[in-house]
């Protein structure tokens, strides 16, 4: 396994007791781990690439979609890589519009978050995307109450 990144020592702690169900795709992508915890659930740590804290995406299959919970901030093909886990239909739920959690966001065709995002406004969203094409009329609101 790759000699991984911890920005404390909680998390060092924690995938310690862990690593034994992770699996790399180095061939795939360089930049994920993969955690299986369960039949149909991962776990994708995103290596730290930026400097910044490492962060986690989550992917749940169903009997007939997949659910993946954020997309990081790598470089790589998110989408893709996805895909070596699941080739059934995608759906994108993002917590909060930080880069680190939407930045592949235009790689999928049904996204789900939260319109008080937008209260950022179109063009911080559009800056936060380093100019990637975001298509914000056709994400699906998340109502919280």
């Amino acid at each position: 396994m790759n000699t991984r990144v911890f920005y404390n020592d909680k998390m060092r702690a924690w995938f310690a007791t862990v690593a034994d169900q992770a699996v790399d795709y180095p061939e795939v992508d360089p930049f994920h781990t993969v955690f299986k915890f369960a039949p149909n659930v991962y776990s994708l740590y995103e290596e730290n690439i930026d400097g910044g804290s490492a962060m986690w995406m989550h992917l749940i299959e169903g009997t007939e979609k997949a659910l993946l919970v954020d997309t990081g901030y790598g470089t790589e093909d998110v989408a893709g890589f996805i895909r070596t886990l699941t080739d059934k239909p995608l759906i994108l739920v993002l917590t909060h519009a930080h880069p680190d959690h939407f930045y592949h966001m235009d790689e999928f065709d049904t996204v789900y978050m939260s319109h008080e995002e937008f209260k950022l406004g179109e063009e911080t969203l559009r800056y936060m995307m380093a100019g990637k094409d975001l298509d914000l009329a056709n994400t699906i609101h998340i109502s919280t109450g």
